[in-house]
């Protein structure tokens, strides 16, 4: 599927992207030489296509002397191609689901109507359903509910009390995942990350412990996603410390989850720790049991190859 950006004349490589940024700084290719720690030749191989910029610890590395988001240099945020009628409805609606998550935490001032019409039941469905259209990547289909099912989801949040306004915002926990998701996909890095700050915001409202860790997951997958190993291991394992023994099946999978996610930040930032974290996932999942319940360890070189970044790990082998 072909895509266009937004600019004129838009940058179609890694290296092209990355000439373009350095020059945004007004920077020479010696002086990103000298902060990125590449030789000159190698910045000049990069930005010509002599040498390949695909690695995503070389990548990560020029993002931080240029202080820019690996997205940049990889080529997104993208436009659809004009025969992408999909992608185009898809991209239609960010206006819309940006105006929903702006407008969280102020008053929802629902009218009578509104009022009226909150129903836990049929919001579950309709939330439900969202998660499934997250799930099978239909952006077009999300981008018709998502407007309109964050609205009635805060309206809900807001005119509901005690149990039932921690069980909507439960649910609106889950919109804004799909939310996170949805933009993220469509290259709305900024966007996506307003989005998990809203996931973090709403879980602790549900009380519900678990929740609340599970929502930390997206916040390490932000910093992994900027190469800010430090800052993702210190959140990890603080999740791990507050499971302590995990012994229901959540915990068990939200446990292995961690234990994953941090064995690709070891793997990324170069630590020594990603096999231990590893072994770790694979005794939990063999705890579980139940393999369509149990956490699939992925093949160590799988961790090591460098890809293009994903929303939830940073990184896609």
């Amino acid at each position: 599927m072909a895509y266009r950006t937004d600019t004129p004349h838009p940058a179609e490589t890694n290296g092209e992207r990355l000439s373009v940024l350095r020059r945004r700084k007004r920077w020479t290719q010696q002086r990103l030489a000298q902060e990125s720690g590449y030789s000159l030749a190698a910045i000049r191989g990069f930005e010509q296509g002599r040498r390949s910029l695909d690695r995503g610890s070389v990548i990560l590395t020029l993002c931080r002397a240029l202080d820019c988001h690996p997205t940049e240099i990889t080529g997104q945020s993208y436009a659809p191609a004009d025969g992408d009628r999909a992608g185009q409805e898809a991209a239609a609606a960010v206006a819309a689901v940006r105006r929903a998550l702006l407008r969280h935490g102020r008053p929802t001032r629902p009218s009578d109507a509104e009022t009226a019409a909150v129903d836990l039941p049929d919001l579950q469905r309709r939330v439900a359903e969202a998660n499934s259209l997250r799930q099978s990547a239909a952006l077009a289909r999300s981008a018709s509910v998502l407007p309109q099912l964050l609205r009635d989801v805060q309206v809900a949040c807001d005119v509901l009390a005690d149990d039932g306004r921690r069980t909507a915002y439960g649910l609106l926990t889950s919109v804004y995942e799909c939310a996170m998701q949805y933009l993220y996909k469509l290259g709305r890095v900024s966007d996506a990350t307003l989005a998990t700050e809203r996931v973090l915001w709403s879980a602790e409202r549900t009380e519900d412990p678990l929740r609340i860790i599970a929502a930390r997951w997206y916040e390490a997958g932000e910093f992994l996603g900027i190469g800010e190993h430090d800052d993702a291991a210190d959140i990890i394992d603080s999740a791990l410390t507050a499971l302590g023994r995990p012994g229901s099946p959540q915990e068990l999978s939200l446990a292995g989850s961690f234990h994953l996610k941090a064995a690709l930040n070891e793997a990324r930032g170069g630590g020594r720790e990603a096999e231990r974290h590893l072994q770790h996932a694979q005794r939990l999942a063999e705890t579980l049991g139940d393999p369509r319940r149990g956490l699939q360890r992925p093949d160590k070189a799988c961790l090591l190859a460098e890809s293009r970044p994903c929303r939830c790990c940073g990184w896609v082998c």
